[in-house]
This record gives structure tokens, C-alpha cells and sequence, in this order.
């Protein structure tokens, strides 16, 4: 028994060693150019055409707001709202928006997606029930076709509503996604 932990463990602290400092791959990458050289030099590849390239969309999200808001039919409901926009070089296709409410010790007590263009005025909001608002705030292209081709550059409105949120809300969480 006393063999095998003295086989085993520096083995597991030798491992964890090894993944600490290879966790950074240019320093890594740096030593064992060192000791192994390249059998060919480095600068052998071809460039690629940039126009040959698919360049993909990149996501911002700003200017965020949430608030309470209480519906006539009594429904209880927690409301985020904020612009998301292509950062990218390329167009964007669509793009959806993934809200996760956190409550106590960042546990997540619900998420919801929705897409980008699409927004509920506040009389519809209070007066419209759950279907009819969830229906619009899933337009896939959003209002007037906005969330369809987002050109580089182009940021678009958000709204995601959630009806009756479970628990105490400590935080909440925004990221945008490709629609398709």
C-alpha cells in the first residue's frame, strides 16, 4: 500500500505541475521550440486570401436596463432591456439574446431567449398576456426585418421579459448568439 502512494501521488503532483505551467500555450510553445527546433522553418505557410475567409460576426451588449413591473392580470414580471450590436467584420445572420437570472450564490433560477429587433411598449406589456407577448419577442427576424442581414457596425434593440421570476434576483446574466 505504502508503494503505491509513493508511485501515485508524485505522479498526480508531477501532472498538476505539468498542467500549470502548460496552461499558457506561448510560453510553452517558447520551451519546447528550445529544446525540439522546427524540422522546417517557421514562415512556411501560404497566406490565405482574406477575401477567401469567412469573417464572423462578433456581439456587443450595452446600454442595459431591468425594472419590475406588475401586468393587470396580477402577473409579476422582471424586464431586461438594452441594445446588442455586431462588432464583427462581417455581416451577422440573426441574432438571439440568452438572459439567466441568478439568484443567491449565482445559482440560475431561469433563462429565457429571445431575439434582437423585437421590443413590447409598456401599455402591451401590462394590458397583453403571456403568449402574445413571448409570440412577438420571438420574431425571428425581429420588427421590420431588422435581425435578418446585420451589417458590421449595426446595433439593434433587445427586450427579454420574464413572467413571474422564481426566488430573490441578486443578478442576471446577458450574451448574444448567432441566430442561426
Amino acid at each position: 500500500m505504502l508503494t503505491i502512494f509513493l508511485l501515485v501521488v508524485p505522479g498526480i503532483l508531477l501532472l498538476a505541475g505539468g498542467a500549470f505551467f502548460f496552461r499558457d500555450t506561448k510560453p510553452a510553445q517558447e520551451l519546447l521550440g528550445r529544446f525540439f527546433p522546427p524540422s522546417v522553418p517557421a514562415n512556411t505557410a501560404s497566406p490565405v486570401s482574406t477575401a477567401s475567409a469567412v469573417e464572423k460576426p462578433a456581439y456587443e451588449i450595452r446600454d442595459m436596463k431591468s425594472s419590475y413591473t406588475k401586468a393587470f392580470n396580477g402577473v409579476n414580471l422582471f424586464v431586461i432591456q438594452g441594445t446588442v450590436g455586431n462588432v464583427g467584420k462581417g455581416p451577422g445572420r440573426g441574432i438571439r439574446v440568452q438572459a439567466t437570472l441568478l439568484g443567491k450564490d449565482n445559482q440560475a433560477l431561469v433563462d429565457n431567449t429571445v431575439f434582437a429587433g423585437n421590443l413590447v411598449d409598456n401599455t402591451t406589456l401590462r394590458h397583453a398576456n403571456r403568449a402574445l407577448i413571448e409570440g412577438f419577442l420571438a420574431v425571428r427576424y425581429g420588427e421590420r426585418d431588422v435581425n435578418r442581414d446585420i451589417p458590421a457596425g449595426t446595433y439593434l434593440p433587445f427586450m427579454v421579459v420574464f413572467f413571474d421570476p422564481p426566488g430573490k434576483i441578486e443578478y442576471f446574466t446577458v450574451k448574444a448568439l448567432d441566430a442561426e
